[in-house]
C-alpha cells in the first residue's frame, strides 16, 4: 500500500480536511488564527488504514460555550468519515510566552468520542469552560509542527507557534514512552516504532516520523531487535496485514530501550 503526504493524499482525505477547515472557519470567524496539520500526513507516511489526521487549531481567545458545542458536533460528524481525527484547539496567548504543560481549549480523539457524546446529551457540556486543562503532549505536537507542519488556513506556522525548549520536548516524549509501553500488547506497531522515534531523537536530535524511525532502528539498533522492528514497519506501511509478536521479544526490547533512554535524561 502506498504512503501519502498532503499533496498526494486520496481525494476523500483532502475533502474531509477541507470540509472540516471550512466549518471551523465559519464557526470561529475572526477568532480563528489558523488550522494546522501535523503528524503522519504532514510527514509523508500517511496510511489510510492505520493513520489519524492530526490537527492543531489556534484562536485569539477561548471559545464561548455555544461555539465549543458546535465545534464538538462538527468534529463528531467529521472524524472517522473516513479517517479518525485527533485535534486540539489552543489559545495563542497560552503558547506565547511558552508554558509547559500547555493549556488547551478543546480536545478530541476517538478515545474521547463517548465521553463527549455523553456530556452533550446530559448537559454537562455547559461546564466545559469551568476549568482550563493542560496537555503535556502538546509540546511534542508543536515541535513537530515547527519541523514539518502544514498550514491549511490562516497565518504562517512561524508566526503562530513558538520554539519548544528541548527539556519540555524530552519530558513530553518520555511520557509518551510510558504511554506506548502500556500499549505494547494492544498496539505493538505504535509502541515499537514510537520507541525507535524517541531513541533516535535522544541519540541524534533528529525528529522523525514513525516510518523514518523504523528504518533508523533497523539500521542502528542491535541486530536481535531488527526483525521485530521490521515486522512493525511492514504492518505500519500496509505491506502485510497481520503478524504475531513474541511477548518475550517485545518485553526485552522495551527494557533495552527504557534503560538506554534513561542515560540521556
Amino acid at each position: 500500500m502506498s504512503q501519502y503526504n498532503w499533496s498526494t493524499s486520496p481525494q476523500d482525505v483532502r475533502d474531509q480536511l477541507n470540509h472540516f477547515t471550512a466549518e471551523v472557519s465559519a464557526i470561529c470567524g475572526d477568532n480563528l488564527i489558523g488550522v494546522y496539520l501535523h503528524g503522519s500526513l504532514a510527514m509523508g507516511c500517511f496510511n489510510p488504514t492505520r493513520s489519524d489526521l492530526d490537527l492543531l487549531i489556534v484562536t485569539h481567545e477561548g471559545m464561548e460555550l455555544d461555539v465549543k458545542c458546535r465545534i464538538a458536533e462538527i468534529v463528531l460528524h467529521t472524524s472517522s468519515n473516513p479517517i479518525k481525527m485527533e485535534l486540539s484547539f489552543i489559545v495563542q496567548n497560552d503558547m506565547r510566552p511558552w508554558q509547559y504543560p500547555t493549556l488547551f481549549d478543546f480536545h478530541f480523539s476517538e478515545d474521547w468520542r463517548e465521553k463527549i457524546l455523553a456530556e452533550l446529551a446530559n448537559g454537562t457540556w455547559q461546564t466545559w469552560n469551568d476549568q482550563r486543562p493542560k496537555d503535556s503532549d502538546l509540546a511534542a505536537h508543536v515541535m513537530i509542527m515547527n519541523h514539518c507542519g502544514i498550514c491549511l488556513v490562516g497565518k504562517p506556522i512561524a508566526e503562530v507557534f513558538p520554539p519548544v525548549p528541548r527539556a519540555d520536548y524530552l519530558d513530553s516524549i518520555m511520557q509518551d514512552f510510558d504511554f506506548a509501553a502500556n500499549l505494547l500488547t494492544d498496539n505493538p506497531v505504535y509502541a515499537i516504532l514510537n520507541f525507535c522515534r524517541i531513541y533516535c531523537y535522544l541519540l541524534e536530535n533528529r525528529i522523525s516520523s514513525k516510518d523514518e524511525a523504523g528504518v533508523w532502528g533497523i539500521e542502528n539498533l542491535p541486530e536481535q531487535y531488527r526483525p521485530l522492528i521490521g515486522q512493525a514497519l511492514k504492518l505500519y506501511r500496509g505491506e502485510i496485514t497481520e503478524a504475531e509478536f513474541s511477548e518475550s521479544e517485545m518485553t526485552d526490547f522495551i527494557i533495552y530501550m527504557r534503560e538506554n533512554s534513561k542515560k540521556f535524561m
